[in-house]
């Protein structure tokens, strides 16, 4: 078979037509009632309609705003926030917790004194329902996951620990292993400590020091 010679089909009016011969159509069958009403005698009725008719096009919106698809981003932060809030209520003394859209992808901030026992850095029990359900969104995304340790400027002194440095060093590695054991690529994890260097509020009063003293979890998102 010669296709170089084969005759190329014919194609048919594009789809939009349809609609727009409708819409002219429509339009047509109203102007031509209008302009039969008119020669009416009575012409009050028609000029009535007319008006009518002119309020609805003025108060028309002037510019439909088209809904737009949530990014991956969006998706995932509320999609972080569902499952946290849930492990929340299940735990039900998991408070504090906050899930904010930063720069590099999503920030999630829980107060120390959620995760760890005072002075320690062992993982409460009770924090173990909120970071299985953070590992369990996370282990399924392309995603880094970068665990900091924050404090207040009140310096320690014990035995486990020479300084604020070690213990939020050590509170950061142990929430990471936590996400190892609960199969998060630990390719994608990192541990870091800040001290005291990072407040969020000035170490000025018991209140603000609480909040200094936390654990972040910076879930990046690739670019």
């Amino acid at each position: 078979m010669n296709y170089y010679n084969k005759k190329p089909e014919e194609e048919g009016a594009p789809h939009w037509t349809l609609s727009f011969s409708d819409m002219a159509t429509l339009l047509l069958v109203f102007f031509v009632f209008m302009v039969a009403y008119s020669t009416r005698k009575n012409e009050r009725p028609f000029y009535k309609a007319v008006n009518s008719f002119r309020k609805a096009i003025e108060s028309a919106p002037k510019s439909i705003k088209l809904t737009e698809e949530p990014t991956k981003r969006e998706k995932l932060l509320k999609k972080l926030e569902s499952v946290i809030n849930k492990a929340i209520k299940q735990a039900g003394i998991m408070e504090g917790i906050k899930v904010f859209p930063i720069k590099e992808g999503i920030l999630i901030v829980i107060p120390s004194l959620t995760m760890f026992p005072k002075g320690s850095a062992e993982l409460k029990h009770e924090a173990e329902p909120v970071l299985s359900a953070i590992a369990n969104v996370i282990k399924k995304e392309p995603l880094d996951v970068r665990v900091e340790g924050h404090t207040c400027d009140l310096p320690i002194h014990t035995k486990e620990f020479a300084s604020n440095w070690e213990r939020y060093s050590q509170r950061a590695i142990n929430v990471v292993r936590f996400f190892t054991g609960t199969a998060v690529d630990r390719r994608r994890l990192q541990a870091v400590a800040f001290a005291d260097t990072r407040p969020v509020r000035p170490n000025t009063n018991e209140e603000n020091r609480r909040r200094n003293r936390r654990v972040e979890i910076k879930i990046i998102y690739p670019e």
